[in-house]
């Protein structure tokens, strides 16, 4: 299968899957799933289930014709009771602008007057909050997806140990099924991390700001804020359905429960795919954090996906609420001394360093290295090492101590890890000679179609996989390496910058030790651009 083959089939709707499947294998392997698709419109009342007391229709687990959907007796079962029961300077200066350009403080109030806080002798609290707000969300997002990773490495190796005897006839193994519900109890809990950026964000997005003011605060020293929707102006068509699609997400409790965060998520994937009109309301760095959200409400899908034990989760969870509340309180311990860390310190010194303006963390890493080049590069990475001392704090010098002389070791020689070689096509190499220096290309790069991208990384064997959102995750398929890499696609433009680029580039080479300077990549003028890529 060639690369234009696999990029295609990552980004097709999954009918023709569903369809082999459902031809495939008998109905009792889908009944549960069914079952579950019914959430909604049960939930709502759309669909009145027929009730008949102390009788269940059998659809899980028949294995003749004449069994699926077969009414029993509660009595006449045997288990009868238990069924009753049961990174760099340049990103530095563009994040932080998205930062601000997010702030509600942004929004003129009801009266048509800037916040307070944007007065020329205040706006370095301003300053302060976005980069409290732009470090901490950096490290709350690393935290909750690495609680999270860290329980699924769990739970693969519990569910290998385990796999004989997991029948869908019969209850999980205890150990296996309460850490289960460890992890779907930390993805509730973890998801609040993205929906309170969402929160902060969503309605101060240059996109949809026209529909919104600010109440005029009360105090114009305080931080809290109150956003309205504008009077004169009523929100109608596309730009309603996501509103209320958002709204739902972050704030209503009631709403998200009955139509579930997976089932929200799609939706709003849908909305914006299908209209370019929704597409354009979605700010980059809303589409980064929805993508967060997507990728915790996709693990929510494969848990509610996990039949028939599935039904049993929110039960066994509820019956023992205190204990898992606990067990998320001593693993997010450091997250939550983090968290009151950052809101006791006092970021205005860091604030008056890191605000971009003056040209403090211009980056020309595209130009030709010249003196000025170069002098412009290491006056932006001085700059943000500044700024980052300051925000750690100012280090205390170590005590002198005695000078020790160690014995002489012989160093042994170092083995030279051996690179896999790609031969790639002409199309796949500009690629790769964008995202890695090269020095025997002189002239700047320039921008890299997203499907081009695509096509280099399916060149090298990586399998590409649309997830949510911007998200797309590129497993390794060739290589000694497991680990796969999550890329987000660029919104609303869908070509990567050069300085993106070489981030990307930056990325493969410590997850998969891959350098343009140490001949990974070679070109084979005998490959068509369209022929399959070679083994390495």
């Amino acid at each position: 299968m060639n690369e234009k083959a696999t990029i295609s089939e990552a980004s097709d709707p999954p009918q023709t899957l569903a369809g082999n499947a459902r031809g495939r294998l008998e109905p009792p392997a889908f009944a549960a799933v069914d079952y579950e698709g019914l959430w909604f419109s049960k939930l709502t009342r759309a669909s009145k289930p027929e009730f008949l007391h102390h009788h269940t229709i059998i659809l899980n687990g028949a294995t003749k014709a004449e069994e699926y959907g077969e009414l029993i007796h509660w009595d006449s079962h045997p288990d009868a009771e238990e069924w009753a029961l049961r990174e760099g300077p340049a990103y530095f200066s563009k994040q932080f602008r998205e930062m601000l350009d997010h702030r509600e403080e942004m929004l003129p109030d009801s009266n048509g007057n800037p916040h307070p806080v944007l007065q020329p002798y205040r706006i370095n609290t301003l300053w302060s909050r976005v980069i409290c707000n732009m470090v901490m969300h950096a490290y709350s997002n690393l935290q909750a997806f690495t609680i999270l990773y860290g329980k699924v490495i769990s739970l693969i190796e519990l569910e290998q140990n385990a796999h004989k005897d997991i029948d869908p006839a019969k209850d999980l193994p205890a150990k296996y099924f309460g850490h289960l519900m460890l992890f779907k109890f930390f993805l509730d809990q973890a998801v609040e991390v993205p929906l309170e950026q969402l929160e902060h964000s969503s309605f101060a997005t240059p996109p949809v700001r026209k529909h919104f003011v600010r109440m005029p605060p009360p105090d114009p020293y305080t931080s809290d804020m109150n956003v309205i929707p504008r009077s004169q102006k009523k929100i109608t068509g596309v730009d309603k359905q996501v509103m209320y699609l958002i709204h739902t997400l972050w704030q209503d409790s009631w709403g998200l429960f009955i139509a579930r965060l997976p089932l929200t998520v799609d939706e709003l994937e849908r909305l914006i795919q299908s209209d370019p009109k929704a597409d354009a309301l979605i700010s980059g760095h809303v589409a980064k954090i929805l993508g967060d959200i997507a990728i915790i409400g996709r693990c929510l899908k494969q848990l509610e996906l996990y039949q028939p034990w599935a039904a049993q989760f929110d039960q066994a969870i509820d019956s023992d609420i205190e204990l898992y509340q606990k067990c998320w309180g001593r693993i997010r311990g450091n997250y939550g001394q983090l968290n009151e860390a950052f809101l006791r310190r006092e970021f205005d010194e860091a604030a008056r360093l890191a605000e971009p303006s003056g040209g403090k963390f211009t980056y020309p890493y595209s130009k030709r290295r010249t003196k000025e080049t170069v002098d412009a590069l290491r006056r932006a990475e001085a700059n943000l090492d500044i700024v980052w001392a300051k925000i750690k704090g100012d280090p205390t010098e170590p005590a002198p101590t005695e000078e020790v002389t160690l014995p002489a070791v012989q160093a042994e020689p170092a083995t030279e890890a051996t690179q896999p070689t790609f031969a790639v096509d002409a199309k796949a190499l500009k690629v790769f000679r964008t995202l890695f220096f090269d020095p025997e290309v002189t002239s700047t790069p320039g921008l890299i179609p997203w499907n081009d991208l695509l096509y280099a990384m399916a060149a090298t064997g990586l399998k590409i996989e649309k997830l949510y959102g911007s998200v797309w995750q590129l497993t390794p398929t060739q290589l000694d390496v497991e680990r796969g890499i999550h890329f987000h696609e660029p919104h609303p433009m869908g070509k990567i910058p050069f300085e993106t680029a070489r981030r990307h580039g930056r990325r493969l080479a410590r997850a998969y030790d891959w350098h343009g300077d140490l001949g990974i990549l070679t070109y084979s003028a005998a490959i068509a651009p369209t022929s399959p890529c070679m083994r390495p």
